[in-house]
């Protein structure tokens, strides 16, 4: 059952967020306040104090609130009403988020996967259906202990892994994937684009025992070829042998790696950058003046982590920005 609140004030949506909140409550002890905000006349409804009775409301209804957006209001903290005399001693402000309970989490080591969602900043071409968020547990093998992952959006998602310390075998590659083909399921011609651009941002948390890297896994005529470009590594090893080879693209210079017939390509960045831009197309085209490619085609694009070790305990690796924009 809702608790009977007073709400005083307004709240204003402001450019990327809430800009102002002001709440007065009942003179009750404070608590954790979690509820939904009207989309079209910003009041807040459908308040809960009890956070698995508010997540029972929502799967009741979709998963989502009916008429507008989440909104958790932490620690009971409550901001003064604007009418109000300044305070000796006043409360801290409360942490409120939109974002506090995940849209989606997965546990099980498998290969489910959260969405498809309608972001139109995660476009990869004119026949696409939406970007997933996915476990992708691939090769389950018993060093993976743990992987759970918690998804807001395709550019705000966080998994936590715990995987045996000393591994360096992959075993899932949880990620934000975005299917490019065309609408009969053929690759899309890489000629056909006049841009691919990415922009990522990422923190793997890492330690001294950490084995993993942030890496996007491009997929091409029809995923028989796979494209990989490494952003920050921390231990790994790319598949295949050095070439030796560098390219530089859009200011970024990247190391060559390769395996027989060029199935398997993998770009590493001179330099670890947790966040950063990636003209996904210009290097596709690098490539192939190179000899690499032969009129490639797009299948799919992905962004994620490769975990194989953390050393035995739990680190979270999140995302919290990714775009995929193309023309």
């Amino acid at each position: 059952m809702t608790r009977t609140v007073a709400i005083i004030a307004a709240i204003v949506l402001g450019i990327g967020g809430w800009a102002t909140y002001a709440l007065a409550a009942t003179s009750a002890a404070p608590s954790d306040l979690y509820g939904c905000v009207d989309g079209s006349s910003r009041v807040l409804e459908h308040v809960y104090t009890i956070e698995s009775n508010y997540l029972n409301f929502l799967a009741a209804n979709g998963g989502n609130c009916p008429n507008g957006f989440r909104i958790t209001v932490k620690n009971g903290a409550v901001l003064p009403s604007p009418s109000s005399s300044p305070s000796p001693s006043p409360s801290p402000s409360p942490t409120v988020t939109s974002t506090t309970v995940p849209q989606c989490e997965l546990t099980s080591l498998d290969r489910s996967e959260c969405g498809p969602y309608s972001d139109q900043n995660v476009r990869g071409g004119s026949n696409d259906g939406g970007a997933t968020v996915r476990q992708e547990v691939w090769n389950l093998q018993p060093a993976l202990q743990k992987q759970d992952l918690r998804v807001w959006g395709p550019g705000n998602w966080n998994v936590t892994v715990r995987a045996a310390a000393g591994n360096t075998e992959v075993n899932s590659y949880p990620d934000v994937s975005d299917t490019v083909t065309r609408s009969d399921g053929t690759p899309n011609p890489v000629s056909s684009y006049s841009s691919l651009v990415s922009t990522y941002s990422e923190n793997m948390h890492t330690t001294a025992a950490t084995d993993a890297e942030a890496a996007y896994d491009i997929w091409l005529n029809n995923y028989s070829k796979e494209l990989m470009i490494w952003v920050d590594n921390h231990g790994q090893r790319p598949a295949g042998n050095d070439t030796g080879q560098n390219i530089t693209v859009a200011g970024n210079t990247y190391r060559i790696w390769d395996t027989s017939g060029h199935d398997t390509v993998s770009l590493v960045l001179d330099h670890n950058a947790q966040s950063g831009t990636t003209d996904i197309l210009g290097i596709i085209q690098a490539l192939t003046a190179r000899g690499f490619y032969s009129a490639p085609g797009l299948s799919q694009v992905d962004f994620g982590f490769e975990t194989p070790s953390t050393g035995g305990v739990d680190e979270t690796f999140e995302v919290t920005g990714y775009t995929l924009r193309y023309s």
